[in-house]
């Protein structure tokens, strides 16, 4: 049987997991920071943009695509 561990030991998984979730925050931050900037891009681009998934089912298509059909 596995020994139970110490206070000293639980306490600092707690503060590795801690640290673990500040930095998933953080980088979930930063993703979605990026995600609005490629999107505000792909909206405001001159040209049409069009993307599709493997079987040709439009993914995604911004104005200036709609514009052009």
């Amino acid at each position: 049987m596995p020994e139970k561990p110490t206070y000293e030991e639980l306490e600092k998984r707690v503060k590795e997991l801690e640290q673990a979730e500040s930095e998933r925050k953080r980088s979930e931050d930063a993703l979605m920071k990026n995600e609005d900037i490629f999107r505000t891009l792909l909206a405001l681009a001159p040209s049409g943009i069009y993307l599709c998934d493997a079987q040709g089912n439009c993914q995604y298509a911004n104005p200036r695509w709609c514009e052009m059909a």
